[in-house]
C-alpha cells in the first residue's frame, strides 16, 4: 500500500470514530418509520445533489433518512472507496437500514459492487438509484434488489439554442471533467452532431484541474465560438473544488465566448444559462418511487422522457453582456437577475420599445384629464347598474324561495285534507289514519305560519318596527328549558344533546319569546345538518358583564364562501346544487336571529369548518329592567307554541 493509500485509510478510520456517536442516535430512533440511507456521489455543497435532497425531504413524511457523501470529485481511488464503505459499515451496521438511495453514478457503483458482501450492512438491501447517466444492465440477482431512475442526457435542444441565439456561432467547446456524468454527455454529443438545425463543429476540453481548463480556453475565438460548460474542477494546488464564480470569472479572463452550461450553479455564477437538470423535482419523484417500492407496486427501471427533469434557465445580466437575442431562447424559460421592467428583447427592439413607451406616456398624460372627467359619471352609472342587478336578484331569489316554501306545506295540507274527505265519504273513520293526516295538517300549518311570521318579522326588522318586551329572567333556566324541548326530536335522528352551564342562575333582561325563537332556530339548524350519531352541545356561562351562549354541533359545517353571508336573507347552510334541496328552510331564520340579538344589544358569531361542525356564539350584555312592559299573553304554553313552529320544517334529512 503506497503512502497515499495509507493516508486515505487513516483519514477514513478517523471519520469512523467521529461518526460513531451519530450512528448511535440513528440506531436509537424510536419514531417507527422505515430507515433510509441516502449516499451522494459528491458533497453537501453540490447544488444538484442538495436540490435532490431538498425535494425528497420536503415530500418525506414517513421515513427516517440519513445522508452521507462519497465526495468522489475530490478523492478518487480504490482505497478511498473501500475506506468509505468500511466507514459506513461501522457507522450503520446496527441501524437496521432497509433502503439505500444513491445519487449519481459513483455512489451507485460503490453500493452495487458491495451489494452481495455478507460482511457489510448493505448486504441484499433494496437499492434505489437516481441521476444515473450510464445505461445499466442488471444481473438476475441484482434485479431483485436494485431499481431506479436513469437520467436521459439529451443535449440537442441546448445545442440548437446556442446556434440560434448567436447567428455567427459555428463551433461549440464542450468543457468537461472526468466523471461518468461528463463522459456520458461526451458520448451523447457525438450522436447529435448531424441532428442539429444547422451544421456545427464541437471540440472537447476534458480535464480534472481548472488550471488546465483555463489554459486550453485561451485558444477559443470570441465571435464564432460558444462554450458549453458541464464539469466541476479541482484546484491545481489543493484537493478542494474550484467555486462556480471562480470558474466563470476564470474563463471570462481568457475568452469572450458566451458560456452556456448544464449546471444551475454556473448560471447563478454568471453564465448565460442553459437547460439544467431540476434536482428538486427529481427528489420528489425519488420519494414517490421509494413509496412504490415499499408498497411493492413498482419493480423496474425508469427512463425519463426527454426534458422530464429539465428547466430552461438563463441569466439576464449575461444575456445583455453577450448581446444574445432572448426571443431565440426556449419558451417557458426562467430568467434570473431580471427586474420587473427588463424587456426580453434584442437590443435594437429594446430601444424602439422604450421610445414608444415614452411617447405613449405623453399621450396617456393627455388622456388622463379626459378620463378623470368621465370617471365619476361612469362610476355612478356602474353603481346604479350593480344596485339594479342586485335588487333584481334579491327579488328573484325571494320569489323562488318563498314559492317553494309555501307550496310544499300547502300541497301536503291539501292532499291530507282530500284523503280525509275521501275516507269520510266512504264512511271509513280509521282513528290512526285520521290522526296521522291531521298531524300532517297541523305540522304544515305551523310551517306556513312560521314562514309568514318570518316574512313579517323581516319586514319589521328592516323598517325598524320590531320591539322587545324585556323582563328580568334566569337565562340559564330559559336556555335549559328550550334545550329539553328538542331531546325527543333529536333521539329520532340518533343525535346526542348535551347541556352545560357554569352557573345555575344568571339574571338578565331579555325578551323571553324572542330568545326562545333564536335558540330554537339554531338548534333546528343543528339537527338538520348533523349526521346520525352526532352531538349537539349547548352551554351557558358568564364572562365579565355578558352572558355567553354557545350552540355547537359536529355536523357538515358551512363552506367558507357561504360563511361570510350566512346572516343575510335567503342564505342557506346547505348549498343548492341545481334544484336539489337537502333540507327545508326559507333562508330567513338566521337573518331574524341576528336581528333579535341586535335588539338585545348583543352579538352573534360563527365558527365553522366543512365536515367538522359549526358553533354559534351569542354574547348578550347582562342588564336589569325595573319596569315590565307587558305580560306574555301565551303564558306557560309559549315555549311549546314556539318550538312546534320553529321545528316544523324538520321532516327528513339526507
Amino acid at each position: 500500500m503506497n503512502k497515499k493509500s495509507v493516508l486515505v485509510f487513516l483519514i477514513t478510520i478517523l471519520y469512523v470514530f467521529i461518526g460513531m456517536d451519530y450512528s448511535k442516535c440513528y440506531c436509537d430512533d424510536v419514531s417507527g418509520g422505515k430507515k433510509v440511507l441516502i449516499i451522494g456521489s459528491y458533497s453537501p455543497a453540490n447544488k444538484w445533489e442538495s436540490s435532490i435532497l431538498q425535494g425528497f425531504e420536503n415530500s418525506n413524511d414517513r421515513y427516517i433518512a440519513k445522508t452521507e457523501f462519497l465526495d468522489s470529485k475530490v478523492l478518487e481511488s480504490k482505497e478511498y472507496d473501500e475506506g468509505f464503505i468500511n466507514f459506513l459499515n461501522v457507522k450503520y451496521k446496527d441501524s437496521n437500514i432497509e433502503y439505500i438511495i444513491t445519487l449519481d453514478d459513483e455512489a451507485f457503483q460503490l453500493v452495487r459492487k458491495n451489494l452481495f458482501n455478507e460482511n457489510l450492512f448493505i448486504y441484499k438491501k433494496k437499492v434505489i438509484y437516481v441521476g444515473i447517466n450510464e445505461t445499466i444492465f442488471l444481473t438476475k440477482d441484482e434485479s431483485e434488489y436494485i431499481t431506479g431512475i436513469l437520467e436521459y442526457q439529451y443535449n440537442l435542444p441546448i445545442v440548437n439554442t446556442i446556434l440560434e441565439a448567436s447567428k455567427e456561432v459555428s463551433d461549440i467547446y464542450l468543457i468537461l471533467d472526468n466523471s461518468i456524468y461528463c463522459n456520458t454527455i461526451k458520448e451523447e454529443f457525438s450522436k447529435i452532431i448531424d441532428k442539429s438545425e444547422k451544421p456545427f463543429n464541437y471540440h472537447i476540453i476534458q480535464e480534472t484541474h481548472f488550471k488546465d481548463v483555463k489554459e486550453k480556453c485561451k485558444e477559443i475565438e470570441d465571435k464564432r465560438c460558444a462554450i458549453y460548460l458541464c464539469g466541476t474542477f479541482k484546484d491545481s494546488n489543493k484537493t478542494d473544488l474550484v467555486q462556480p464564480e471562480d470558474v466563470i470569472n476564470g474563463i471570462k479572463e481568457v475568452t469572450k465566448a458566451p458560456i452556456y452550461t448544464k449546471l444551475e450553479e454556473y448560471v447563478y455564477a454568471g453564465a448565460v444559462g442553459g437547460i439544467v437538470n431540476d434536482g428538486y423535482k427529481l427528489g420528489e419523484v425519488t420519494y414517490t418511487l421509494l413509496n412504490n417500492i415499499v408498497e411493492e407496486s413498482f419493480a423496474y427501471n425508469v427512463v425519463p422522457v426527454r426534458n422530464t427533469f429539465s428547466i430552461p434557465i438563463f441569466n439576464y445580466d449575461a444575456i445583455l453582456e453577450y448581446d444574445i437575442n432572448p426571443l431565440r431562447l426556449p419558451q417557458n424559460s426562467k430568467f434570473i437577475n431580471k427586474n420587473m421592467f427588463d424587456l426580453l428583447l434584442p437590443k435594437y427592439l429594446r430601444v424602439i420599445v422604450w421610445t414608444l413607451v415614452s411617447l405613449g406616456i405623453l399621450g396617456i398624460v393627455g388622456l388622463i384629464y379626459l378620463s378623470i372627467k368621465n370617471t365619476k359619471t361612469a362610476r355612478e352609472n356602474k353603481l346604479l347598474l350593480i344596485e339594479s342587478i342586485e335588487r333584481e336578484k334579491i327579488k328573484t331569489d325571494f320569489i323562488v324561495t318563498i314559492s317553494h316554501e309555501l307550496r310544499t306545506p300547502l300541497n301536503i295540507i291539501i292532499n291530507a285534507s282530500n284523503l280525509l274527505r275521501i275516507k269520510s265519504e266512504e264512511g271509513d273513520f280509521d282513528k290512526e289514519f285520521f290522526e296521522k293526516r291531521l298531524n300532517y295538517i297541523i305540522k304544515n300549518s305551523n310551517r306556513l305560519r312560521r314562514y309568514i311570521n318570518n316574512l313579517i318579522d323581516v319586514n319589521k326588522l328592516e323598517m325598524g318596527y320590531m320591539d322587545t318586551n324585556l323582563k328580568n329572567e334566569n337565562i340559564v333556566e330559559v336556555i335549559e328549558d328550550i334545550t329539553l324541548t328538542i331531546i325527543d326530536l333529536a333521539k329520532e335522528y340518533h343525535l346526542n344533546v348535551i347541556f352545560d352551564t357554569e352557573e345555575e342562575e344568571i339574571i338578565t333582561a331579555i325578551d323571553k319569546l324572542k330568545i326562545e325563537r333564536v335558540i330554537l332556530n339554531l338548534l333546528s339548524n343543528a339537527i338538520k345538518f348533523t349526521n346520525d350519531g352526532g352531538n349537539i352541545m349547548v352551554s351557558v356561562k358568564r364572562e365579565e358583564d355578558n352572558v355567553i351562549i354557545e350552540i355547537s354541533d359536529d355536523g357538515i359545517g358551512i363552506e367558507e364562501e357561504l360563511k361570510e353571508h350566512i346572516f343575510e336573507k335567503f342564505k342557506r347552510a346547505d348549498l343548492n346544487y341545481g334544484f336539489k334541496r337537502q333540507n327545508e328552510g326559507s333562508g330567513l331564520g338566521l337573518f331574524i336571529v341576528k336581528g333579535i340579538i341586535d335588539l338585545h344589544d348583543g352579538k352573534i358569531e360563527i365558527r365553522t369548518n366543512t365536515n367538522k361542525g359549526t358553533t354559534f356564539i351569542i354574547k348578550i350584555p347582562i342588564k336589569l329592567v325595573s319596569n315590565v312592559n307587558k305580560e306574555n299573553f301565551l303564558g306557560e304554553s309559549s315555549l311549546k307554541y314556539i318550538s312546534e313552529m320553529e321545528l316544523s320544517d324538520i321532516d327528513k334529512k339526507e
